[in-house]
C-alpha cells in the first residue's frame, strides 16, 4: 500500500474509532505494566522467605547451636544443646577412623565414646550489659568426645573441622565429662567454656542458672550463673552493677 493511500483511508476513520483504539492501547499498556510490578513483588516476596530460609539450613547442617553472625558477634540461632546430633556425629566417627586415638591417649586399647559427643560453648559475647550466662554464648563448631579405656574415661578429646575434616585438636588427659553429662542430663542445657576464666562445666538453666565445674579447671565448686558472670567481669577489669 502507498503512503498516500494509507493516510487516506485512516483519514476516513471515523474520530470515535481512533480515540477508542488510542483508549484500549493505554488499557493494554497499564495493564501490562500493573502485571509487571506484581511479578516484581512476588519476585521479592519469595527472595525474602527464601534465602534467609537457605542460610539458615546450610547454618545448621554443623548440628550443634547453629550460628549466625550480628554485628561485631556472634549469636546463637538455636537453642544449645547438650549433645551433638547424629549427622555430626556419624561425620566425626568416619574420620576420626583414620586417627590413632591410642597414641594421643598413650593407651593400646583406647576408643571414643561416640554416645557422648558434646559441642562446646563459649562465653565469648559477655559485656557488662550481661545478665545470664545462656546470653553470653556463641559456638565456634567444637566438639568434646570422651576418650575410653578399660570402660573408664580416661580422658578427653576435643575435635575441630579443617579443610571439612574432623581433625583432634587437644586431648586433655583425666578430663571426664562422661560422668557429669550422664548425671546432669536431665537438667543440663550444655557445656560451657569459660575462656575468661580458663573453666569448663555444665550449665543448668532452670529458673536460676547454675554452673557445674569439671575437676581440674580452676573453680571446683558450683556457682550460680550470677555469680559466674560477675567472676568473668571482674576478670576483665569490668563490673556488672545493675543498680546504676
Amino acid at each position: 500500500m502507498r503512503k498516500e493511500d494509507f493516510f487516506e483511508v485512516f483519514g476516513e476513520l471515523d474520530d470515535d474509532i481512533v480515540k477508542g483504539a488510542k483508549t484500549s492501547m493505554k488499557k493494554n499498556l497499564n495493564w501490562k505494566a500493573w502485571g509487571a510490578m506484581a511479578a516484581c513483588l512476588c519476585l521479592i516476596a519469595v527472595s525474602i522467605i527464601t534465602v534467609p530460609s537457605m542460610l539458615n539450613s546450610q547454618e545448621n547442617e554443623d548440628g550443634g547451636g547453629g550460628a549466625i553472625v550480628g554485628g561485631d558477634q556472634i549469636i546463637l540461632q538455636v537453642a544449645p544443646t547438650l549433645f551433638a546430633e547424629q549427622n555430626v556425629i556419624d561425620a566425626i566417627k568416619q574420620d576420626m577412623e583414620e586417627q590413632d586415638i591410642g597414641s594421643w591417649a598413650e593407651v593400646e586399647n583406647a576408643i571414643l565414646d561416640f554416645e557422648c559427643v558434646i559441642p562446646i560453648y563459649s562465653t565469648a559475647n559477655v559485656t557488662k550489659d550481661s545478665h545470664t550466662i545462656l546470653e553470653t554464648l556463641e559456638f565456634n563448631n567444637k566438639y568434646m568426645i570422651p576418650v575410653m579405656s578399660n570402660n573408664e574415661c580416661i580422658g578427653t578429646i576435643t575435635v575441630v573441622q579443617q579443610e571439612s575434616k574432623w581433625v583432634i585438636f587437644v586431648y586433655e588427659h583425666g578430663l571426664d565429662p562422661k560422668t557429669a553429662a550422664d548425671k546432669n542430663k536431665d537438667t543440663a542445657t550444655c557445656v560451657v567454656e569459660v575462656i575468661q576464666l580458663n573453666v569448663r562445666g555444665l550449665l543448668i538453666s532452670t529458673n536460676t542458672e547454675e554452673f557445674i565445674p569439671f575437676h581440674g579447671f580452676g573453680i571446683s565448686d558450683n556457682t550460680s550463673g550470677e555469680e559466674l558472670l560477675n567472676r568473668i567481669l571482674e576478670n576483665a577489669g569490668t563490673s556488672n552493677d545493675t543498680d546504676g
